[in-house]
């Protein structure tokens, strides 16, 4: 009963003063607001690696062509080198003991048609291991087989994003469409992937196609752009790694000629891993900044709470001399400070909850508010707001009322 007169005359003191109590909750309610918008980005972000890592598989690496020395007085000049065969990736899949998956990758951008529509997509040949490797899940339709991979087959399997761009209206599985000049058939439809591990497209604008026929038919080339190759467990990485440098080193004459690798070895879960290291450092830094904001909220509540004291020293004096008792002076002006934490917390937290998904709807950048940081946010609100109260609570407790009474 006593707690709930407290708050009571807590409510009715603070109302009496809305611009006071107003200045006194504007720190809190930025503070909260900062902290939880700095760490919805940065939880955004970190999560954002985790599902690439996840699309990506615990234990993969990916060979690709390293970059070409440019030759002084040579005009046509390709950037990356051009040694890497489908013939590597087939002895890396039959020489590597610690490889257990390999996917070669022939890729490229063209524009696809179906009927008046057309868009432009990444085409990607590969095999059936991709599917695995890369993890990606056929939503309609079927993936092509054994036979049609091996056999140069003009099969297609559909992103997501090229199934809404030429098939508004219909389903895209047994029909048609032209890649390049190049008639495919359409047997299947990617599930939505979203943004690629490393940020470069939409991994829902590409088709599938067999390595063999996108290599002779679409881009008419002898050479791959990637190898992705799956490891048995994330502890034989390195191993895979070793074993694949030795290999093609070898079936590139580079020792004999003493050359530098023509290819490149990444592991890119452990360039995301350290990238989610990054962003959780950063959202720690962030969050430590943001919270300098919220104990500079505690600061305002206890400047304008000890003004309050001077300006209330009156009303002080009348409350103990009607026979108010110190503690309950104390509890007044606690549950004070307690409410302008409170309710600086919570219009914080709305705030801040606006502004994150605001920043997620209108811009690239994920957000990811979790609960438990709005606990935090809301808790370290009232602490502060509490702590902020006890010295004006007390020196107002402290009030000899002869005294109070007579300065009104």
């Amino acid at each position: 009963m006593r707690i709930v007169r407290s708050l009571s005359l807590a409510v009715g003191g603070l109302l009496r003063h809305k611009l006071r109590a107003i200045l006194a909750m504007l720190g809190l309610v930025i503070g909260v607001a900062v902290v939880l918008v700095m760490v919805a980005v940065g939880e955004g972000a970190k999560r954002e690696v985790l599902g690439q890592i996840e699309r990506l598989g615990a234990h993969s690496l990916v060979v690709a062509p390293a970059e070409v020395i440019p030759v002084p007085g040579r005009e046509v000049q390709s950037r990356r080198a051009t040694t890497l065969l489908l013939s590597d990736s087939e002895a890396i899949d039959s020489e590597c003991g610690a490889v257990v998956g390999v996917a070669p990758i022939s890729s490229g951008t063209k524009r696809i048609k179906f009927g008046s529509l057309s868009t432009m997509a990444t085409i990607i040949g590969t095999n059936l291991e991709y599917q695995e490797i890369r993890n990606a899940q056929v939503a309609q339709g079927r993936y092509f087989t054994l036979a049609e991979s091996m056999s140069g087959s003009r099969v297609s399997v559909i992103g997501a994003t090229v199934s809404k761009n030429l098939f508004p209206m219909q389903n895209p599985v047994g029909t048609q469409i032209r890649v390049g000049h190049v008639p495919f058939q359409v047997i299947g439809v990617l599930a939505s992937k979203g943004t690629s591990a490393d940020g470069s497209g939409d991994e829902d604008n590409q088709i599938l196609v067999p390595v063999k026929t996108a290599m002779r038919r679409v881009f008419n080339v002898d050479y791959l752009n990637q190898i992705y190759v799956k490891a048995a467990n994330r502890e034989m990485l390195p191993h895979a790694e070793a074993e694949i440098t030795t290999l093609l080193r070898t079936r590139h004459d580079l020792d004999r000629f003493r050359k530098l690798n023509d290819f490149e070895i990444e592991d890119q879960v452990r360039a995301l891993r350290a990238e989610m290291d990054a962003a959780d450092s950063f959202t720690t830094m962030i969050a430590g900044i943001a919270g300098v904001s919220l104990f500079v909220g505690g600061i305002g509540i206890l400047s304008i709470m000890l003004i309050t004291i001077k300006e209330r020293v009156g009303e002080i004096g009348l409350r103990m001399a009607l026979g108010a008792r110190p503690r309950d002076i104390l509890a007044q002006f606690l549950s004070e400070a307690l409410l302008l934490g409170a309710f600086g917390g919570v219009f914080g937290l709305a705030l801040g909850l606006g502004v994150a998904f605001g920043i997620g709807e209108l811009t690239e950048w994920a957000t990811y508010v979790s609960p438990e940081w709005c606990v935090t946010a809301l808790a370290a609100s009232l602490v502060l707001g509490v702590f902020a109260g006890v010295v004006p609570a007390l020196r107002a407790a402290r009030l000899d009322p002869v005294v109070a009474l007579r300065s009104e």
